[in-house]
This record gives structure tokens, C-alpha cells and sequence, in this order.
């Protein structure tokens, strides 16, 4: 068990795997129900590692099962949040909220300070995916009080890093920046590389938002170095993307293309078909630039095609209408 969890941890989810479904074999031979359950709660995270969540959320289901079957309400709480989060991964944002609400209740019950964070925080993303920012702030709010309750500095950045978003989302980038700043003090405080990364991210973007490039494509540079450091292929992909971004704004669409570029080549090594999707489509802006429609067009098609495969149906809607436009102005170039 101990093996194939120091696995997961350090992302050899591979050899992670084989050695949880070895342990869930012998609990389930010795009809350990404990071992069981936390065998397959760790074995749904192994999945949600690797963006399998249709997997993830059926052993996660199945780790429910067995702990409400023990009484161990504890362990329920867990596997509702974790059911949660992989539902909301998933885009199924409603039945999230509804097991998170519920993780919610017996945390509560518990008086723990620190699932509640947990419950509450994941509450707050799903008001922030509907765009309800208000709503989001207050949990992001609350949840911030329950990790400094519980003493979780981790958990204290990331309710920093969400509380960072809702303001910039709002257009408060001053308010933004200083929740970001905290956060960030925090990950290098606790050398925490990976939360550093994300929050060095997403002060790029408030430069981005404040039209200050050069600043952005630091943070952004900064982010990526740490990313490439840690082999984290999704999150290298994401600063890739961002800093195409602030190449365009400066009107460096050769640049910004080649980034473009590698992050689609990013996102499918990381087995993300929707971050590949958005690449395509950031591809299609910079050829739409410089009047190739055609080369846009087929960008953004290849692009339909993922996201109809992926049952994203919003990002769906938007490329369709792109596609419309082009089509549009082909047709008035043929006048």
C-alpha cells in the first residue's frame, strides 16, 4: 500500500497502479474492508492524476459504498468531496456541488476545520465555473477562515490563489495582486514549487489584464521554468498558451504561433484533449491574423471535432460561431 501510493506522489502512475491493484487484491482476499476502501480512494485519485474521470469516479463510488457501510463518517466525507471534484473535472458542475454539500454537512458535524475548507472551497469553484463571482468570493472567503483555523498553510494559499481569481475576474486587479503576492509567499515559504507555478501564472495574468506584457511574460517565463523543472506537461502547456498570448498583444505572431504550437504538442502529451482544443484555437486567431482563413478554418474544425468528442458543449458553441465567421469572410473574398 505505502509503495503504491509513494508512486502516485511522485507521478510514476504506471508503476503506482500496478502496485494499488496488487494491495487491492490482497484486501479484498483477506476481506479487509478498511484496506479496501482506502485502496480505492487512492486508486480514483491515480485517475484524476491522469484525467480519467469517468475511472475515477467509479472508485470513488465504490470507496463510498464501503465506508458508509463501515459507519466511518470520516472517510465518507473524503470520498464525497473527492466524488465531487472529480464530477466537477468532469463539467457535471450540479451533481459536484450536491456531494460537496454533503461532505459539507458531516465535516461540520466533525467540527473539521479542515474538510469544511476542503468542501467549501470546491463549493466555491463550482459558483466561480457558473460565474457566479459573489457567491464564489464568500466561500472562497470562508474557506480561507477554516484552513487558518485548522493551521493548513497550503490550503491557506490555495484559498488565496482562488480569492486572487474572483478579484481579477472582477476586474480588482489591485485587490488581485495582493491576494496572488500572499499566496506566493506562502509556496516559497513552504517550497512549495508547484503551488508556486500556479500562482506565478496567474500574477502574469493581472499584468496581462493591466496591459503590462513584459511584466506578464516574466511571470509567465518564471512559471514555465518551474513547470519544465517539475515535468508537469498540462501546466508547462498552460504557461505556453499564456505566453503566446502576450507574444500576439505585442503583435509577435510568429512567436506567439510557435508557442501555440507547442503547447498543443504539451497538452496531448498530457493526455488533455481540451487544452489541446484551446491551443487549435489560439492557432486559428494567429492564422485569421495574417488573412490565412483557410489554415484558421481547418485549425478550428480539428478543433469541433475534440470538443464534440469531449461533450464540451459551451467551448463547442463558441468555435462553431468562429467557423460561421470565417466562412463568412471567405465568402465576401470570393465577391
Amino acid at each position: 500500500m505505502f509503495i503504491g501510493v509513494s508512486c502516485v506522489a511522485l507521478s510514476r502512475l504506471a508503476a503506482g497502479e500496478g502496485h494499488l491493484r496488487e494491495a487491492l487484491s490482497g484486501f479484498r482476499t483477506i476481506h479487509n474492508k478498511v484496506g479496501e476502501a482506502s485502496v480505492t480512494g487512492a486508486l480514483g485519485e491515480l485517475c484524476v492524476r491522469k484525467r480519467e474521470f469517468d475511472e475515477a469516479i467509479v472508485h470513488y463510488e465504490s470507496a463510498l459504498y464501503i465506508l458508509t457501510e463501515l459507519g466511518d463518517r470520516q472517510g465518507q466525507s473524503h470520498a464525497l468531496d473527492s466524488l465531487g471534484h472529480a464530477l466537477l473535472q468532469r463539467g457535471e458542475v450540479d451533481r459536484a456541488a450536491q456531494y460537496h454539500r454533503q461532505a459539507l454537512a458531516i465535516h461540520v458535524e466533525l467540527g473539521d476545520h479542515l474538510g469544511q475548507g476542503h468542501s467549501v472551497r470546491e463549493l466555491g469553484l463550482y459558483h466561480l465555473r457558473r460565474g457566479d463571482l459573489d457567491s464564489a468570493l464568500q466561500k472562497f472567503e470562508y474557506a480561507l477562515n477554516s484552513f487558518r483555523k485548522s493551521g493548513s498553510q497550503r490550503d491557506e494559499a490555495d484559498a488565496l490563489n482562488d480569492l486572487g481569481t474572483v478579484y481579477r475576474r472582477k476586474g480588482d486587479n489591485a485587490r488581485a495582486a495582493a491576494s496572488y503576492q500572499q499566496a506566493l509567499e506562502i509556496a516559497v515559504a513552504l517550497e512549495d514549487r508547484d503551488k508556486q507555478a500556479i500562482v506565478l501564472g496567474n500574477l502574469g495574468n493581472v499584468h496581462f489584464q493591466e496591459s503590462e506584457i513584459d511584466r506578464a511574460l516574466e511571470h509567465y517565463r518564471k512559471a514555465y521554468d518551474i513547470l519544465t523543472e517539475r515535468g508537469n506537461c498540462r501546466g508547462m502547456a498552460d504557461q505556453l498558451n499564456n505566453i503566446g498570448n502576450a507574444y500576439l498583444a505585442r503583435g509577435e505572431s510568429l512567436a506567439a504561433e510557435e508557442c501555440y504550437g507547442q503547447a498543443r504538442r504539451a497538452y496531448m502529451d498530457a493526455h488533455d484533449p481540451v487544452g489541446e482544443a484551446n491551443a487549435l484555437k489560439n492557432l486559428a486567431l494567429v492564422r485569421e491574423g495574417q488573412s490565412d482563413l483557410d489554415h484558421a478554418l481547418e485549425f478550428l474544425q480539428r478543433a469541433r471535432d475534440i470538443l464534440t468528442v469531449t461533450g464540451a458543449d459551451v467551448d463547442g458553441a463558441e468555435v462553431d460561431h468562429r467557423i460561421e465567421q470565417i466562412l463568412r469572410k471567405k465568402r465576401l473574398v470570393r465577391k
